[in-house]
């Protein structure tokens, strides 16, 4: 943001994936990023991108991610009058993190911008939708786990590896860990 905007004519623009691999393939960060200069460039506002890169939003505080953490300051301090967020799980899927910023963005008058729509959260019926979509997201990211966790005890009681690169030594063939001959004298030779 340059010196001379003015907070009601920005667009403050925050991007983050869920995993490095995400972040890898670039094209979720920059889908993000596009959307919210192209909705800056509609309200003929100036955008300011905070990309937070890689960060779980499940179960985390406001300060375990930096980007964020700095964002929120900046609500609370009143430079921040406008916010694009893809949808509402980028700022996050954990409950308490979602309140604490639907308050502070009520308290300071912010308007959250979507990929799907507006919310003024000062207008009652803008806050109760806002918070049922941040219940669903929870929600959402809670079966999710489960069924993370369900796939992965599934495979381990089938003998198969349960996911994530094998360890140094190991390859995976038909779904379980081989030992891979060429690394496996290494660790062969650091235990002994």
């Amino acid at each position: 943001m340059s010196v001379t905007s003015s907070p009601d004519k920005t667009l403050h623009i925050y991007t983050r994936v869920s995993t490095e691999k995400q972040k890898v393939d670039g094209s979720s960060l920059e889908v993000q990023e596009e959307l919210g200069e192209k909705r800056a460039k509609e309200l003929g506002y100036v955008a300011r991108l905070w990309n937070e890169g890689d960060a779980s939003s499940h179960h985390e505080n406001i300060q375990d991610r930096p980007v964020l953490a700095e964002l929120f300051a900046q609500i609370g301090v009143g430079t921040v009058k406008h916010l694009w967020v893809y949808d509402q799980s980028r700022l996050s899927r954990n409950d308490q993190v979602a309140s604490t910023f639907r308050y502070a963005c009520q308290k300071r008058g912010v308007t959250l911008y979507t990929k799907d729509g507006v919310f003024d959260l000062s207008n009652p019926s803008d806050m109760l939708m806002k918070q049922m979509l941040d219940a669903f997201a929870g929600h959402e990211n809670a079966v999710r786990m489960e069924r993370t966790r369900f796939g992965k005890l599934n495979k381990v009681k089938l003998g198969q590896w349960h996911g994530g690169p094998p360890p140094y030594g190991y390859n995976i063939e038909n779904k379980k860990l081989v030992i891979r001959d060429s690394e496996a004298r290494w660790v062969k030779r650091v235990f002994k």
